[in-house]
């Protein structure tokens, strides 16, 4: 017999699939956008695993960064869509170190036991992982930046 959701849990689902209709009716195309970003991701994991010669680039731990890249693609989209604003920033920031150790480890420049070096990513993306990381952090006491002017 399924386990009844307590009423907090209903309330957080209604919630939730309220603000997934309204956001995607809102998407437009930046759902296309994304779109488009997750198949090429894809499709550079796909080509992008070795050498020109065919040698493995450092296979398995890039096969193992790219196929977690690749499987939370789609969750950040829901998390977002959903309302989960907090969780979204912890894991587009995963994300971006992710893509950091892959380009380190393309260039032959990682550093074991080091954070990934996200000065590395394209695009100046670099300064958003800043951003998240102040929205993020919990050394103040609150999840987001309270300002102290009004």
């Amino acid at each position: 017999m399924a386990e009844l959701a307590s009423p907090l849990k209903q309330a957080i689902l209604d919630a939730e699939s309220k603000v997934r209709i309204q956001s995607r009716q809102s998407y437009g195309k930046l759902w296309d956008a994304y779109e488009t970003v997750c198949k090429v991701l894809s499709r550079l994991a796909e080509q992008g695993g070795a050498e020109s010669n065919g040698a493995p680039l450092n296979g398995a731990e890039r096969l193992s960064l790219t196929a977690s890249l690749l499987q939370s693609l789609f969750l950040v989209e829901e998390l977002i869509s959903s309302g989960h604003y907090v969780s979204t920033v912890a894991i587009l920031r995963q994300h971006m170190e992710i893509l950091a150790r892959l380009i380190e480890l393309r260039r032959g420049i990682v550093k074991k036991g080091k954070i990934p070096n996200v000065k590395l990513l394209p695009f100046r993306l670099s300064k958003n992982y800043g951003r998240l990381s102040e929205i993020f952090h919990t050394s103040r006491g609150s999840i987001f930046p309270i300002s102290s002017k009004t």
